[in-house]
């Protein structure tokens, strides 16, 4: 695993052996990325379920202006804190907070440009999130939510507070890709 673009394009990412960490294949990565184009740089950004940072490190890689890490597995604190370390990324250009993603986005009171969120594919309130996410504050009015998430545990295509404007099927992956209905994306 590696990042692929930008100021730190081909540096090694370290995910362990620790199989309860599924980090973003290359492939999947390059393909969210290259739907959003330039959209990541000087976002603000939130990378949600964040396992070893890998998806918030490419966005950083790719000029986002910083990066927000949320879990609560102490192993991914653990490789996310070493992928930080070795890439020499100075405090200023993120945050990490371990704790739960649910309460996270409840309680937070942070607006973010650009959430990445990779949630375990057998994550139950995969809908409830997202609703939260797209109700509340979190996601900035012309921001961009990006979901990876299982075929089998689908978003609904739309919400009194979200429209999902595109999604693609890779394998038994879906990436969606959500905005508030009203930007323009």
């Amino acid at each position: 695993m590696r990042i692929l673009a930008g100021k730190f394009k081909g540096k090694r990412l370290f995910a362990g052996k620790d199989l309860s960490i599924r980090p973003l294949t290359n492939r999947l990565k390059e393909n969210i990325f290259n739907i959003l184009q330039d959209f990541v740089i000087k976002k603000k950004t939130l990378d949600l379920f964040c396992g070893s940072g890998s998806f918030g490190l490419e966005a950083l890689s790719r000029g986002a202006l910083r990066v927000d890490f949320v879990d609560q597995a102490e192993n991914s604190i653990k490789y996310l804190k070493t992928n930080l370390s070795n890439l020499g990324l100075e405090p200023g250009l993120y945050k990490i907070y371990h704790q739960d993603a649910m309460k996270f986005c409840l309680h937070m009171n942070i607006s973010y440009d650009l959430i990445l969120m990779d949630p375990p594919f057998k994550f139950q309130l995969l809908q409830e999130l997202t609703e939260q996410i797209a109700d509340g504050k979190i996601l900035s009015p012309k921001g961009i939510l990006v979901v990876h998430h299982e075929l089998t545990n689908p978003l609904a295509s739309s919400s009194e507070h979200y429209k999902l404007f595109d999604q693609r099927r890779y394998g038994r992956s879906l990436i969606s890709f959500i905005n508030h209905g009203d930007s323009d994306a």
